[in-house]
């Protein structure tokens, strides 16, 4: 598994004599090759045209691990708020059994219009997160929701 990368912040987007920098303007799609080995984040340049960024598929693991921290790091410095984080419904959720007996149970989250993610983890994991829920749609006061709650405030998707 491909461990997420760190960024590197307060980093100036100057172009590198060593690297080719792409300033895409927006991001129109993501393609995907037909044998799954490649894909591609198609957008557009300052001038409208098209660019892509390919990408092989197993450095998707690694990007997808990494964006969530980096859009919270963005948010907050962006805003100015280092308690701001992107929060998104949940829109529906299951519990299925995993392939190991390390992590028995797969737990996965969606959003209302698709956005998806899987978490493995153990029973105990998974059962001090459920009393956690549980605890947390009692409680009368944020504050008493414990140490498994953050100080963050919501930015909603």
């Amino acid at each position: 598994m491909n461990a997420p990368l760190k960024p590197r912040c307060g980093v100036d987007a100057v172009p590198s004599p060593a690297r080719q920098t792409l300033d895409a303007q927006a991001l129109r799609e993501i393609e995907l090759t037909p044998d799954g080995a490649r894909v591609s984040l198609v957008g557009e340049d300052e001038a409208g045209r098209p660019i892509a960024f390919s990408l092989p598929s197993e450095a998707l693991q690694q990007l997808v691990m990494s964006l969530p921290r980096v859009t919270r790091l963005a948010l907050q410095r962006r805003h100015g708020d280092p308690s701001l984080r992107l929060v998104y419904p949940l829109g529906d959720w299951s519990l299925e059994a995993g392939a190991h007996t390390s992590l028995p149970l797969i737990v996965s989250l969606a959003t209302p219009d698709g956005f998806e993610v899987s978490f493995a983890g153990s029973a105990a994991t998974l059962q001090a997160f459920g009393a956690a829920v549980c605890h947390a749609a009692t409680a009368e006061e944020p504050d008493e929701l414990g140490t498994a709650a953050s100080p963050f405030r919501r930015f909603d998707a």
